[in-house]
């Protein structure tokens, strides 16, 4: 076979893997290489002149509104991902504090939190309430700077809490929520009301077969693509994870036409 060979035939089954750039730096978003499905639709309205008895068309018609939309749904979630669909930055660290909801069980008046109550001095957790045998919440019992009847002392440095004497038994649970301080490797992504995800270059690697010799060719898709801002959770207590789906709309660039390039090369003729 001639090095410079490269199929006219062939058949493509596997789905893509993918690389999203900054068109203006060209650096790397994501190279997305776990995807379930990929599916490229193309699609343009056809219209054409009609008229005569029955309004029938008549010779050849006009095609406007080509789009190209690349449909695809990624097993597992990635952070930037989810960022860049979202139209925001992937922030780590920088302090950041969550809410812990803690169910823990009280020995000799006392008990710790699962991590540090943040908040103002003598109230960060402000009130914690005793659980119920069947795991509702019963009676509250408030924060105080120090363990009174009724009330409860926390120290911040040790996570201690501290009930007074004979206000609760041995073996009891009470559950509390408060803010902690997530650490430095904690990742965020604020979703704004006004956020727009914007523009990628998009390179969706392919791979057909020759359908005379049975040999894998690699095949790319090229082209700018809109990145769609709709996504979904969809979480279920059976069947399978969420899957990560995303919508890559290709628009032309400012100076030319062309909405994508579908290229299908021999890997030895390139080298």
């Amino acid at each position: 076979m001639s090095t410079n060979y490269t199929p006219n035939r062939f058949s493509i089954q596997q789905p893509m893997n993918i690389l999203l750039r900054d068109p203006s730096t060209l650096e790397i978003i994501a190279y997305l290489d776990d995807l379930k499905q990929s599916n490229l639709d193309n699609a343009a309205t056809l219209v054409f002149p009609q008229g005569g008895r029955g309004n029938v068309y008549i010779g050849g018609g006009f095609t406007h509104s080509r789009r190209a939309t690349l449909d695809i749904q990624k097993a597992t979630w990635r952070t930037s991902v989810l960022a860049i669909q979202i139209g925001t930055s992937l922030v780590v660290g920088s302090n950041k504090t969550a809410v812990k909801y803690d169910v823990i069980e009280v020995a000799s008046n006392k008990t710790h939190t699962s991590f540090t109550a943040l908040g103002a001095t003598g109230a960060e957790i402000g009130t914690v309430y005793l659980v119920n045998a069947d795991g509702t919440l019963g009676a509250a019992i408030e924060q105080d700077a120090v363990a009174g009847a009724g009330t409860f002392s926390y120290t911040p440095a040790t996570k201690l809490i501290t009930f007074n004497t004979g206000d609760i038994s041995d073996g009891m649970h009470v559950a509390c929520a408060y803010n902690f301080d997530t650490g430095s490797s904690a990742q965020t992504i604020t979703v704004n009301s006004d956020s727009m995800p914007s523009l990628a270059l998009v390179t969706a690697e392919v791979l057909v077969k020759d359908l005379c010799s049975g040999l894998m060719y690699p095949g790319q898709i090229d082209g700018i693509a809109q990145i769609d801002p709709n996504w979904k959770w969809t979480l279920t207590a059976n069947g399978e994870p969420a899957i990560q789906e995303m919508k890559l709309e290709f628009v032309k660039a400012c100076s030319n036409k062309k909405l994508y390039d579908i290229i299908v090369f021999n890997e030895q003729d390139a080298l």
